[in-house]
């Protein structure tokens, strides 16, 4: 089985293609998160053209407020 690694955890790539299915396969609303894909930061609007592949290292964080 082809994986890629989600914040340090190894993820089937079954049915992703891209940055945008994965954050919908893993239910996470994008505009709140910040995507690293083999240590490069995605822009929001490039979620659905970057393409994802066996191996990957894919960091997913989300934004927190506070004071």
């Amino acid at each position: 089985m082809l994986t890629i690694t989600v914040n340090g955890k190894e993820y089937p790539l079954e049915g992703c293609e891209n940055l945008a299915e994965l954050l919908d396969k893993l239910s996470i609303t994008p505009q709140k998160m910040a995507v690293e894909l083999n240590f490069e930061i995605i822009p929001h609007h490039a979620l659905a053209t970057t393409k994802i592949k066996a191996g990957d290292q894919i960091e997913i964080i989300q934004f927190v407020g506070g004071g």
